[in-house]
């Protein structure tokens, strides 16, 4: 037969539920003073970039591989651009010059011919 007051036994007494309970709140308490505490000595904890996740032994590698490469590659590129600054600047010079030989043929010939005569009178 079943009956309500043989399975009331079973059921944990209303002692012990309180017991824990406060048991738990006691526990509960010290770990919200002792969070407190660190906050307070310690400060709120950061969210760490990458850099703390690497060694010093990492750090100093990525470095001296780093450091050389940028002036390397920013060496590289400033050649590269005046060398075509350069290139340019030399056929501008050439077309102006060709372009000035076509408009002014006979200027040639009378600065060939005044040339002459100094050097011949300074001999």
């Amino acid at each position: 037969e079943y009956n309500l007051i043989w399975n009331f036994g079973s059921f944990p007494s209303i002692r012990q539920e309180v017991h824990e309970a406060n048991e738990a709140k006691r526990k509960l308490s010290n770990y919200i003073d002792d969070f407190i505490e660190t906050i307070n000595s310690i400060g709120l904890p950061k969210k760490p970039n990458f850099l703390y996740r690497l060694t010093n032994l990492w750090l100093t590698i990525i470095l001296t591989l780093l450091i050389p490469s940028l002036i390397t590659a920013s060496t590289l590129w400033g050649k590269y651009l005046s060398d075509t600054q350069n290139i340019e600047l030399k056929q501008e010079v050439k077309s102006l010059r060709d372009s000035l030989k076509l408009l002014s043929p006979k200027l040639q010939k009378t600065n060939n011919v005044s040339n002459k005569k100094t050097d011949s009178t300074n001999r």
